[in-house]
């Protein structure tokens, strides 16, 4: 029944698939896709609809007809795999590109590849891989790590290693190595030590066993050595056995010695140089029992001795072995007190201003010293003069050193001083001059008339001073006198000529010079006796008066008759063109008369007819009229500037005042002023209890020290006179006499009417020098004064004035304050002061003192005083004191007030 069922089964199938057969499809998988270098792959066939017939395809070559096939791959790379399927109604393909990777297995190497070690040594394992890889060692006995590249293999016997790598992929190889260990070395080593110290005759022998024979010896030290060495010395040696395979031992052995000897020899050096009184001693110890001693060179057999000479000491010593050592000890004497000794010359002939100095070397620290014949104790003795001085220099142990210096100097200057008299009185054509010799050359001079050569000529007559200085600063001073012979005076006694006639006759009488005497008269023709005829004329009548030594004297005599000549510039007829001369023509200011014939300005005797009108003094106004146009008025000035201080007969004296009179006077802007400082100066004419009554005009003179002041600076401004309106009712003429010392002024109305009041007369500028220097201290007195004054009225009559002079202090550093900014507290009257001086003080409670200084500040009078009702009022006697100007000030008060001191 089962069969019958069977057979229409299969045979339904069989129908079926015929009527409903179809192509197959082809499909295929792997059990991997990826495998190693001789790595299998499993291949499944996954095709449908009953392929009849499948054919593989592997990428290699190779092909199967398996349904699922097994292929293994000996070589690297990337396989593409088809599969084709087949049944009756066709075939279908199936292709998977690059389907299966194939990974190469890792190639490895060892190196060494078959070492030997030596016992106890040790190897590094070193692979060589063509990959990236991990590393298992085995077996791991004697290799410092398994998972490492390089191990370091030390096995005790010899041992083979496996080395399995694997790549990143899973790719396996493995490789061997075999280390091979060689035996080890034994040594046994037997010594001699030596007999003595200090010897070297010791043995040592070694034996060697076990490694690979034959052995090589190498010593420590010593080199290359057989297994047996002599005559060695105490130490340690080290010896460096050597196999045939290079395996070594090492071995040391230490080779010794008897004690050895010690000596602790010392010694005492002698005192002094030269001396024998040195020692020696020696402790020993060491070596084998007792000892005996000797002492070289002497041959002495005891550890101590002394009396020695300074040397080199040498101790032998020897044990009851026999063994000898020795010690040196040097007994020294000090070196020798070397002084070195110097010194320093006097730097001038008859100064005391050297120096002598030692600086011993030598001997033995510290050293006492003494001078002969200074007497001092110290290394260094200054301020002695020119000779020899010995030291005694003595150490510490006594020792001593005597030594000397000389201590030198220049030779003194000589100035050799010699003078040339004048040659006539009055003449600077002396000369004086030095050649020094000695000192310490080059020289250089300063004589008292400023002249810094050794020779100064055209100089008067008079003591000169030369201070000679040499290279050194040494000098030497003297002096010189040139002599004049005695002045050429001359007299005159005269008969004077008649007007515009030869009929003088003048006489000459000179005395002085040397006679006898030789005359020139300036007439013509030239005149050459004592006595000559001179005529009225305009210029002076000269002779000149030579004596036999050549020597000159000229004098001049003008003629003078009632003629009543005009010489321009003299407007007053008082013989000298001058500041007075200014006041006739305000008198006569605006007034005409006849012109002069032939009229000049030239300083001449002039004739000229005469006006209606004179000076109440008898003057004519020809006289005023300087220039001779007929007409008086400021062109007559220029007269009196061209011909000023020209004369043609004595100048009379200027009037005085009494003290009734108008008083003029000075106010400073203050009581101290700086250098090269512009100050102004007013000069008061009255006072508001005792004015000036009826004045027209007024001449005068300011006197003052030129060399306190800048040449050109002193100026008059009349601009603030009270006596008129300047450029209407006044004028005014100046000159400054700088070399004279003196500013000549004048100021005059012209409007022909007296004036009366008081005030400001004139403002008087002043430039103060920029430079004291030469000036005795920094303080100096500036003092103005007025001299040739002369006051008129109108009509010619002369008024008198008071006049009080003024000064003011010029310093280089200012201590007052003016006046005007500053109540003084302080008052002193009069001032200036003659004989009794009155100081007021108020505000002191209890005692002070006054105190009176000069201008260089040196204290010329202190008086003790007492304050009652807190005023201070006291009466000084400074009659003591010389004119001057001084400061007075209070003991317990910072203010100064300068006091005027003159003198009758």
């Amino acid at each position: 029944m089962k069969s019958i069922i069977s057979h229409l089964l299969h045979l339904l199938i069989f129908v079926s698939v015929n009527l409903f057969a179809q192509s197959p499809v082809a499909d295929f998988t792997a059990n991997n896709t990826t495998t190693c270098e001789g790595g299998c792959v499993n291949f499944t066939d996954l095709s449908t609809n009953a392929p009849g017939s499948l054919e593989w395809d592997f990428g290699d070559g190779t092909v199967s007809t398996l349904q699922n096939p097994q292929k293994c791959y000996a070589i690297a790379g990337t396989y593409t795999i088809s599969l084709i399927a087949t049944n009756a109604s066709g075939s279908d393909t199936k292709t998977m590109l690059n389907y299966i990777t194939v990974f190469p297995a890792p190639v490895v190497s060892i190196s060494p590849s078959a070492p030997i070690i030596c016992f106890g040594d040790s190897v590094t394992l070193i692979p060589s891989v063509n990959m990236q890889v991990t590393y298992v060692w085995s077996p791991p006995d004697g290799l410092s790590g398994t998972i490492i590249a390089n191990p370091t293999a030390f096995p005790s016997s010899t041992t083979t290693y496996t080395l399995l790598v694997t790549s990143l992929e899973g790719c396996t190889n493995n490789e061997n190595v075999t280390v091979t260990v060689a035996p080890a070395i034994n040594i046994s080593v037997n010594a001699t030590h030596v007999s003595c110290p200090g010897l070297c005759d010791g043995e040592i022998s070694v034996f060697a066993s076990g490694g690979t024979p034959p052995y090589a010896y190498e010593w420590n030290p010593g080199g290359i050595m057989p297994a047996v060495v002599t005559g060695i010395c105490p130490g340690t040696y080290t010896v460096l056995i050597t196999d045939v395979q290079g395996c070594q031992k090492l071995d040391s052995v230490t080779i010794n010695g008897p004690p050895q000897i010690l000596i602790n020899a010392s010694s005492s050096d002698v005192s002094c140089i030269g001396y024998c009184n040195g020692s020696v001693s020696a402790n020993v110890s060491g070596g084998s029992g007792s000892y005996t001693y000797l002492w070289m060179p002497g041959g002495i057999t005891v550890p101590n001795y002394s009396n020695l000479c300074p040397g080199i000491k040498t101790l032998f010593v020897t044990d009851d072995n026999g063994c000898t050592d020795s010690a040196s000890v040097i007994i020294s004497e000090p070196l020798a007190i070397v002084s070195n000794i110097s010194g320093t010359d006097v730097s001038c002939y008859g100064f005391c201003d050297g120096q002598a100095s030692v600086s011993p070397t030598g001997g033995n620290l510290p050293y006492s010293y003494q001078w002969s014949p200074a007497g001092m104790t110290t290394s260094i003795v200054a301020g002695i003069c020119m000779g020899t001085y010995t030291v005694l220099i003595t150490d510490v142990q006594g020792c001593q050193k005597l030594d000397s210096i000389t201590i030198n100097g220049p030779s003194p200057i000589v100035s050799n001083i010699s003078g040339t008299d004048v040659s006539c009185s009055g003449f600077c054509d002396g000369q004086a001059a030095v050649n020094p010799t000695g000192g310490n050359p080059l020289y250089t001079y300063q004589w008292n008339n400023g002249v810094n050569a050794p020779q100064i000529s055209g100089a008067c007559s008079g003591t000169y001073v030369v201070l000679i200085t040499d290279e050194q600063g040494c000098q030497k001073m003297d002096t010189v006198i040139i002599n004049e012979q005695p002045q050429i005076l001359i007299s005159f006694t005269t008969i004077q000529p008649s007007c515009g006639q030869c009929d003088g006759l003048a006489t000459v009488y000179p005395t002085g010079g040397t006679a006898p005497y030789f005359y020139s008269w300036n007439t013509i023709p030239v005149q050459t006796g004592q006595t000559a005829v001179f005529c009225y004329i305009v210029s002076p009548f000269i002779v000149t008066v030579t004596d036999s030594d050549g020597c000159e004297a000229i004098d001049s005599l003008i003629a003078s008759s009632n003629c009543d000549s005009i010489w321009p510039g003299d407007a007053n007829n008082d013989m000298i063109a001058n500041n007075d001369d200014l006041l006739p023509i305000g008198i006569a200011y605006g007034e005409t008369g006849p012109v002069r014939t032939g009229a000049s300005i030239l300083w001449e005797g002039q004739v000229a007819e005469n006006w209606m009108d004179t000076l109440s003094t008898g003057v004519n106004f020809k006289h005023i009229d300087t220039n001779g146009d007929g007409i008086i008025n400021s062109d007559d000035t220029l007269a009196i500037y061209q011909n000023y201080g020209l004369i043609h007969q004595k100048w009379p004296a200027s009037s005085s005042g009494s003290a009734s009179d108008p008083e003029i006077y000075f106010e400073f802007p203050s009581d101290t002023i700086g250098q090269n400082q512009e100050i102004e100066i007013m000069v008061y004419f009255g006072t508001s209890t005792n004015e000036v009554t009826d004045v027209y005009g007024i001449a005068f003179s300011i006197d003052y020290d030129p060399l306190l002041v800048d040449s050109g600076s002193v100026r008059m401004d009349p601009e603030a006179c009270w006596m008129g309106d300047y450029g209407i009712s006044l004028i005014s003429f100046q000159k400054d006499m700088y070399s004279f010392g003196r500013l000549d002024a004048a100021i005059t109305r012209i409007n022909q009417t007296n004036t009366s009041g008081y005030g400001p007369l004139a403002k008087i500028t002043i430039v103060t020098t920029d430079n004291l220097a030469g000036k005795t201290g920094i303080y100096q007195d500036f003092s103005l004064s007025i001299s040739n004054l002369t006051i008129i009225s109108i009509n010619g009559d002369t008024l008198n004035a008071n006049v009080t002079p003024g000064s003011v202090v010029v310093t280089d550093q200012i201590i007052s304050v003016n006046e005007s900014e500053k109540k003084s507290s302080l008052k002193v009257y009069p001032n200036p002061a003659t004989s009794v001086l009155n100081v007021v003080a108020r505000g002191f409670s209890d005692s002070s003192a006054i105190s009176i200084t000069d201008v260089l500040g040196r204290q010329v009078l202190n008086k003790r005083i007492s304050s009652g009702n807190n005023v201070i009022s006291e009466k000084i006697d400074v009659s003591m004191l010389n004119a001057g100007v001084y400061f007075i000030s209070l003991e317990k008060q910072a203010e100064k007030v300068k006091l005027i001191i003159t003198k009758n």
